[in-house]
């Protein structure tokens, strides 16, 4: 009798420890999904941070580009202004004003 009381006793202890070692299988598996969310949260956030940056820093350099175009584009444009300007003054401007007007006034004459 005192091999059979033995041997139960043996197989819930087995029983005992196969339920521990799967209790603690089970919290380990829970460890571990939990750390792999948090390092995929950091990942996820460390590669948004990157993205905003470099969408910034692009931003930052598409406006500058634009500006610096603008600028030339106004600086083209005030010396074609400045150009016409003198050109209106010279003495072969006046002249030409002076045909189209004479021109101008000979047709409505």
């Amino acid at each position: 009798m005192d091999a059979k009381v033995e041997a139960l006793r043996r197989v819930k202890q087995a029983e005992e420890e196969a339920r521990r070692i799967r209790e603690e299988a089970s919290r380990n598996a829970e460890t571990i999904v939990r750390e792999a969310q948090l390092s995929a949260a950091r990942v996820l956030e460390e590669a948004r941070t990157a993205a905003d940056a470099e969408h910034r820093t692009g931003l930052a350099r598409a406006k500058d580009e634009l500006s610096r175009e603008r600028e030339a584009a106004l600086q083209k444009g005030r010396r074609e202004a400045d150009a016409i300007l003198a050109r209106r003054n010279s003495k072969s401007f006046e002249k030409a004003a002076e045909l189209l007007l004479s021109r101008f006034e000979q047709r409505v004459a």
